[in-house]
């Protein structure tokens, strides 16, 4: 029986195909893929179940910006040959460049089953998550192909980079440290590094390897939009401008340096002057579909600044098209309905309780884009209070809980085998994480806003820490998330309608949480704190049992680095602009206003 999987010739017409082949080879040698393309059709029409032939022609097809016509014919090959390692691989490549990331993610999610063993595999899907803005799973991913070919540096570039962009603090860069080792005179590798070192805080050693990085290429943008970044948080505005600025003049854009621009102008509150460089860049069609995104959100926020409302939010309405549709209400909701259940205030009497005694943690809560950034840049301007920011421990330690109480129950169902022994330990684990992150001083605020979820655990961990709520105007919240880029795991924030159903859940829990015993939690309302600053805060300070700091109220002058949404407004002093901010979108909000109203 013949195969196809390899190519096969009439013994007629043997030569001819063989010969197209050849020529196509050389062609595509030569950069010619149009005349690859040509002949690599021609001789498929003899043999148009090759794959082979199939996949050197969605090559050519690709290189020709064909990439419908290469996805076509890739499924067509695997409706014959579904489990075809080569041809999945292609379409990978094809549905990506046809900026169909859901394909691309599908089709490398299948490749990995049918070739688990295969780096490249792994590869080929950690990228495809990373695109998609899922760097959690980007990491998984390629951390499972640096395993199968550790000695691959772009497979570990690729993680490196993921380890940059998931969120987690402090941020792990072991893999950046050892490329930039393993090939020292790679400007890439000091860049990459120097933005680890950048989001860490660590802004001298951030600076030295992004000028080691233009020592090797003086254009490395992301190398310049790093350093310019460090300038700016360190308040030296101008000499940001001077390095970036030149590049925009000339036309020499990249992502980095556009999103760094626009930070740059909104400080100079020269909105203007970012908005032309990105909208050229955007139309050039060259950006990948999360630097699409990510571009599309900012351009939104700089149209706001300037009163083009309308485009502003059409701007965010193209560019959250890339998470829509991820998020799952019913799974959500089951899980906050588990929540209530394993803490219930019957469970709340008898569950244990840790022997942690210490006052030092700080955790403020609540919904994304409410004011805990701000609350946070405020505390920590206390003298004796040290902001460690959005923490991921808590989660983290939520995720291990399962396995740390031997039991096949998934959280937070295994409550039911907890000890005070293993809360007290998990208690010293979260400070010593936090200690890394921020000095040892007599409070460190942790404002991971979804720890609202965790307020439950939190009790039992902490029984005399204390629980900060930050309020805002629903609407405003809302469209505040929805006019700012979060990752694929806040897929809600993309949608108007999941938007408020997710509101609506965050509700839930919080009126549960009031409802049963945990540890104090006070609730710190955004309009009443940039409205009178002074009480709220005084109120604050004897919640948490501190003595009043002046510094509170110069919270603006920190050289502290947010690396959220709010980066820029806790850099200016408290006002009021933000308030009533939803209204300027008032027809475009039914499905919100409707999602809310059914809370």
């Amino acid at each position: 029986m013949r195969s196809e999987n390899r190519l096969e010739e009439p013994a007629m017409s043997k030569k001819p195909i063989g010969l197209l082949v050849q020529q196509a080879d050389a062609a595509t040698r030569q950069g010619d893929h149009a005349k690859a393309l040509k002949l690599l059709q021609r001789a498929m029409k003899d043999q148009p179940d090759s794959v082979e032939l199939g996949t050197k022609l969605s090559s050519s097809m690709l290189a020709q910006g064909r990439a419908k016509e290469a996805v076509s014919l890739l499924k067509r090959l695997l409706r014959k040959n579904s489990d075809d390692p080569s041809l999945l691989t292609s379409l990978v490549q094809a549905q990506r460049s046809d900026q169909n990331l859901g394909g691309s993610l599908e089709a490398a999610l299948q490749l990995t089953q049918v070739s688990p063993d295969d780096a490249e595999s792994w590869r080929l899907l950690g990228h495809a998550q990373l695109s998609s803005a899922d760097a959690p799973s980007a990491y998984e991913s390629l951390k499972q192909a640096h395993d199968l070919d550790p000695d691959n540096l772009e497979i570990r570039g690729l993680l490196a980079d993921a380890q940059l962009s998931t969120g987690m603090f402090p941020l792990p860069f072991d893999h950046a440290e050892a490329l930039a080792e393993l090939q020292p005179n790679s400007s890439r590798n000091h860049a990459r590094l120097g933005n680890a070192y950048r989001i860490n805080n660590r802004f001298e050693e951030a600076i030295a390897a992004f000028d080691q990085a233009l020592a090797f290429d003086r254009n490395n943008l992301e190398a310049i939009a790093g350093k310019a970044e460090v300038l700016e948080s360190l308040g030296k505005t101008e000499e940001a401008l001077s390095i970036v600025k030149p590049r925009i003049v000339t036309g020499q854009t990249s992502f980095l340096l556009l999103g760094c621009w626009a930070r740059l102008c909104s400080r100079k509150k020269d909105h203007e002057a970012a908005i032309g460089p990105i909208e050229h860049y955007i139309s050039q069609g060259n950006a990948s579909a999360w630097h699409r995104s990510n571009l599309l959100i900012r351009l939104g926020l700089l149209y706001e600044k300037v009163g083009r409302y309308d485009e502003a939010f059409k701007a965010w309405t193209i560019g959250n098209s890339l998470h829509k549709g991820r998020w799952n209400r019913e799974s959500h909701e089951a899980f906050i309905t588990s929540l209530m259940q394993a803490y219930s205030s019957d469970a709340m009497k008898d569950l244990p309780r840790s022997s942690f005694k210490s006052r030092q943690p700080i955790f403020i809560v609540g919904m994304y884009r409410s004011g805990t950034t701000l609350t946070e840049q405020i505390l920590s301007a206390h003298h004796s209070i040290a902001g460690a920011g959005e923490l991921g421990q808590l989660v983290s330690q939520v995720q291990q809980l399962p396995e740390r109480v031997d039991g096949d129950a998934p959280y937070p169902d295994c409550l039911a085998n907890i000890t005070s022994d293993l809360l007290t330990v998990m208690a010293q684990e979260y400070c010593d994480y936090a200690h890394q992150l921020a000095d040892n001083q007599e409070r460190i605020t942790d404002k991971m806003p979804m720890n609202y979820m965790n307020v439950g655990l939190i009790s039992l961990m902490f029984p005399e820490a204390r629980i900060i709520h930050c309020t805002r105007n629903p609407l405003d919240t809302c469209i505040s998330c929805y006019g700012n880029a979060f990752s694929s795991r806040m897929a809600y924030t993309s949608d108007l309608s999941d938007l408020g159903h997710a509101y609506g859940q965050y509700q839930r829990i919080m009126k549960h949480w009031e409802s049963v015993n945990t540890i104090p939690i006070m609730e710190l309302n955004y309009e009443d704190l940039v409205s009178d600053p002074e009480p709220q805060l005084r109120r604050v300070m004897e919640f948490i049992d501190m003595p009043w700091d002046d510094a509170c109220l110069s919270f603006h002058e920190s050289k502290r680095i947010n690396v959220t949404p709010s980066i820029d407004q806790v850099r200016e002093p408290l006002y009021r602009g933000s308030m009533g901010r939803a209204g300027h979108y008032d027809a475009h909000l039914g499905p919100l206003k409707q999602a809310l109203e059914q809370r």
